[in-house]
C-alpha cells in the first residue's frame, strides 16, 4: 500500500491519458522548515524527531495526522536550532541519524475501518534488521540484475569542514587506515561540507559515517522482478535484507554450480513500472549500517532527503 500527495498532473497522449506525478510524506516532510527556536538537551534522538515532527504539526497546515510512536533509541543529543535558519525538517532528520550507531526511519501507512493512518517508523540501527533476508535468484525469480563497480566516489579519507569559529572552520578528518590504506589501496580523499555543526564530537561522527557509506556502497546492485513474480513486491518494506544470488557470463557458477555472485544487501529504494508487462526495479545498499549513499552522491544527508522523497510517476487510463 502506498500513498501520498498529488503535485503535478497533466494530459497527455491527446487527452486520452493522464500523468499524475506524486510525493511521499517523506518528501512533504523534507519541504517543512524549523521556524523557531528550539532547544533539546540530553533528550532521546527518537524523542527529538518527535519533538520536530510536533512543531511543524503545530503550525497552520502542518497537521498531517502523522502517528510518531513511542520507541525509543536508547541514546540521545543535546542540540538545539534556531528558527532565523529556517532549516529543513529531513535535513535535521537526516543530520540525528549520522552519527554511529545511527538509525533510519520512513513513513508506513495502516488503514482501519476505511481510515488510513501515516506512522513515522523510527529503527535503529537500521529499518527492517530483525526481517530475515529474502532470497532473489537469476535465473530464477528475477528477469535482470545490475552489479556496477565504481570507487571514484568512494573516498578511504574524509575531511569534514563544520562552523566557522572567529574565522576558523572546525575541520574533522577520519581515513580507514586499517582497511583500504592499510591494504596498499592509494589515498583517495573526499569531503564533507557540514558548516551547521559546531561540535567537533559530532562532526568526527559524520565524518566516520560518510567514510563508511562511501566503502561500503561502492556497489550499488539493482534487481529487477515481474510484477507478479514470487516473492511478491509487498513482502519488500524498505531495509529488508535480501540475498542476490546471480550465475551469468560475468558471475559464472562456481564449485559445485555455485552462483557466481552470493552477496546480501539491503533494499534501499524501488521504481514500479505498471501496465502491461509490469516490473520492480529494487535497489540494493549496503547490508549493514544505515542507507548509504551510493557512489554518483557525495552527501550523506542530500541522499537520504532525495531517497526518502522517492517520487513516483504513475500514467493511469482516463
Amino acid at each position: 500500500m502506498w500513498s501520498g500527495i498529488i503535485m503535478r498532473r497533466r494530459a497527455t497522449n491527446g487527452g486520452t491519458a493522464a500523468e499524475i506525478t506524486a510525493e511521499t510524506l517523506e518528501g512533504w516532510l523534507a519541504r517543512q522548515e524549523i521556524q523557531a527556536d528550539l532547544t533539546f538537551s540530553n533528550v532521546d534522538k527518537f524523542d527529538i524527531v518527535r519533538g520536530l515532527v510536533a512543531h511543524v504539526a503545530a503550525q497552520a497546515g502542518g497537521n498531517m495526522r502523522l502517528d510518531t510512536g513511542a520507541n525509543t533509541a536508547g541514546f540521545g543529543d543535546t542540540i538545539s536550532y534556531l528558527g532565523k535558519d529556517s532549516t529543513k525538517l529531513a535535513d535535521a532528520i537526516s543530520k540525528l541519524a549520522e552519527p554511529t550507531p545511527g538509525f533510519e526511519y520512513t513513513v508506513t501507512w495502516t488503514r482501519s475501518a476505511g481510515v488510513f493512518t501515516p506512522h513515522l517508523a523510527l529503527a535503529t540501527p537500521a529499518l527492517s534488521a530483525a526481517v530475515d533476508p529474502i532470497v532473489l535468484e537469476y535465473p530464477g525469480s528475477l528477469t535482470d540484475y545490475d552489479y556496477p563497480e565504481d570507487g571514484a566516489n568512494a573516498p578511504n579519507v574524509v575531511t569534514a569542514v563544520g562552523s566557522e569559529m572567529v574565522g576558523v572552520p572546525l575541520i574533522a578528518r577520519v581515513e580507514d587506515t586499517t582497511g583500504e590504506l592499510a591494504a596498499g589501496v592509494p589515498r583517495f580523499p573526499g569531503q564533507l561540507a557540514a558548516k551547521d555543526e559546531t561540535d567537533w564530537v559530532r562532526l568526527n561522527a559524520r565524518a566516520t559515517t560518510a567514510l563508511q557509506a562511501g566503502l561500503a556502497d561502492s556497489v550499488v546492485p539493482t534487481a529487477e522482478l515481474r510484477g507478479d513474480a514470487d516473492p511478491s513486491f509487498g513482502s519488500f518494506p524498505i531495509g529488508v535484507a535480501v540475498r542476490l544470488r546471480a550465475t551469468s557470463l560475468y558471475h559464472p557458477a562456481g564449485v559445485n554450480g555455485r552462483p557466481g555472485l552470493d552477496v546480501v544487501r539491503r533494499v534501499t529504494g524501488w521504481t514500479v513500472t505498471p501496465g502491461r508487462g509490469e516490473k520492480v526495479t529494487l535497489a540494493l545498499g549496503a547490508a549493514t549500517g544505515k542507507v548509504a549513499v551510493p557512489p554518483s552522491q557525495r552527501d550523506v544527508a542530500t541522499y537520504l532527503r532525495e531517497l526518502d522523497r522517492r517520487m513516483r510517476s504513475v500514467e493511469t487510463r482516463m
